[in-house]
């Protein structure tokens, strides 16, 4: 919910805006696929699949809050499809258990790279909606168990910067 404020906030007056899990996308151009992504913004009016009104065709970006039993199909079946959306500019996937979001964002020449920011300290650019977001906001009165020492069963990191898995 904080990031769904939080991006509110920064798209006050703008034509975009913030929707939760009740909106669905359908994603993916090869078969139909519905999601209830966790946060979803549209820019410039809501184009609805069929004229459903509870299923929307062109999100700019969408969020997923990883937990463990969504983890692989929010990192593969749900990415997979949302990158084949052409209105879709960036996909974040927010981690519960530390201050850390990856940010898969697609660069002026349609490829999808990422960006992955850790820490409270840290800001999120978020170039699809030409706005940042401090991970202390999103993260605010959230407490974080102390980080395991490598090895000890964490989940392999993500590059900071580089090509986005495809």
């Amino acid at each position: 919910m904080s990031l769904g404020i939080a991006l509110g906030l920064r798209l006050r007056g703008r034509p975009c805006a913030v929707y939760g899990p009740d909106l669905r996308v359908k994603a993916g151009l090869q078969g139909a696929k519905y999601f209830h992504p966790d946060l979803t913004v549209i820019c410039g009016g809501l184009q609805r699949y069929e004229g459903n009104a509870e299923t929307a065709t062109n999100p700019v970006l969408v969020a997923e809050v990883l937990s463990d039993s969504t983890e692989t199909c929010d990192r593969v079946i749900k990415m997979d499809a949302y990158f084949e959306l052409p209105t879709m500019r960036e996909y974040l996937v927010v981690w519960q258990k530390e201050p850390v979001i990856e940010s898969y964002y697609r660069d002026e020449d349609g490829a999808w790279r990422i960006d992955h920011v850790h820490g409270l300290d840290a800001v999120l650019p978020l170039r699809s909606l030409g706005c940042e977001l401090p991970l202390a906001e999103i993260y605010a009165g959230l407490e974080f168990e102390p980080l395991r020492s490598e090895g000890e069963g964490d989940a392999p990191r993500v590059a900071e910067e580089g090509l986005a898995p495809r």
